[in-house]
């Protein structure tokens, strides 16, 4: 498949405003069922070619030091207004994240450099529950090579990786473009696992 191109300035998607013709990707059922590994290993990132890897840590944290190249992603903020987010409580924001809608996912995540070419690798501090909830997103709006790093950043640092401090001006450089496509077996109503438990 095409590749992104390289831009002397940070991503833009067809969902922002500074939008570059970028080659269109629509999901084929069978990429879409093809899913990799939900998680992989600090060591086998390495095999990985072009990965995206967003820090769903905070950002204080990923300030403090981060992967190389890995660009900081707010569960929360990346995907509400600012009413959203003041107005909104913790239960309704997790709600937000299980029912945003395709196209603002899809211009959030083209914020970060994703698109659906490149594989990408989540990590937080090393628990996974905030990586895991950004990788679900991914996968629930079509992303074919989405995963979790096991063991997070801890596991990374502890294996004496290269690490990066701050927050580069443009860490992305690329012309990235993300088409959602909702895949139906990442998402179960509440009225579906009780038909589910009834069979």
């Amino acid at each position: 498949g095409l590749r992104p191109q390289q831009m002397p300035y940070t991503c833009a998607g067809p969902h922002s405003a500074g939008h570059l013709t970028a080659p269109t990707r629509t999901l084929s059922t069978r990429s879409r069922a093809a899913q990799p590994q939900a998680l992989i290993q600090p060591r086998s990132m390495a095999e990985l070619e072009e990965p995206v890897l967003l820090d769903a840590r905070s950002f204080p944290q990923y300030f403090e030091g981060h992967i190389p190249g890995a660009v900081h992603v707010d569960v929360l903020r990346d995907t509400c207004t600012p009413t959203e987010r003041q107005e909104g409580s913790a239960a309704v924001a997790v709600m937000h994240k299980l029912q945003v809608d395709g196209d603002v996912f899809a211009a959030a995540m083209e914020r970060k450099g994703v698109c659906a070419e490149r594989p990408v690798v989540v990590y937080d501090e090393g628990s996974s529950l905030m990586a895991s909830r950004v990788w679900w997103a991914l996968c629930v709006h079509g992303h074919p090579q989405a995963s979790v790093l096991h063991g997070g950043w801890r596991a990374y640092s502890q294996g004496s990786g290269d690490v990066e401090m701050g927050d580069p001006c443009c860490p992305l450089k690329l012309q990235s473009y993300f088409e959602a496509a909702f895949t139906p077996p990442f998402r179960l109503t509440a009225d579906q696992l009780a038909a589910e438990a009834a069979a």
